[in-house]
């Protein structure tokens, strides 16, 4: 693993609860694999807290996306400053990325592999 510093970028994923998640695992095994400077962390965050926490998130410079999933998907909706195109289809959200104005825009990538060919 790789030094954790200043210059590492942080991703993760946010649920409640957030135990059983092996997402950070598997990410941090291909963040490591690349030599990306990242760490990919896992977030438990209650319901009523998640405006909360990603007021937070927004003023972190070093965090450019987070993943979500349960209870989130659909109550982060209302939080992003912006939406991608298939939230506005699925209405749900578990993904958000930082775009170059710092507001965080929401897509989710739920289904998307029923579109593929």
């Amino acid at each position: 693993m790789r030094l954790i510093d200043g210059n590492t970028k942080i991703y993760g994923i946010i649920a409640d609860p957030i135990a059983q998640v092996r997402t950070p695992q598997a990410m941090n095994e291909i963040i490591a694999d690349r030599g990306n400077a990242a760490v990919f962390v896992p977030f438990h965050v209650r319901a009523g807290d998640l405006a909360t926490f990603l007021a937070g998130l927004k003023v972190c410079c070093n965090l450019p996306g987070f993943t979500l999933t349960i209870p989130h998907k659909e109550s982060t909706l209302a939080l992003c400053d912006r939406l991608g195109p298939m939230v506005k289809i699925s209405g749900l959200v578990n993904a958000e990325r930082k775009t170059a104005d710092g507001a965080w825009e929401g897509e989710t990538f739920d289904g998307l592999a029923l579109w593929q060919d």
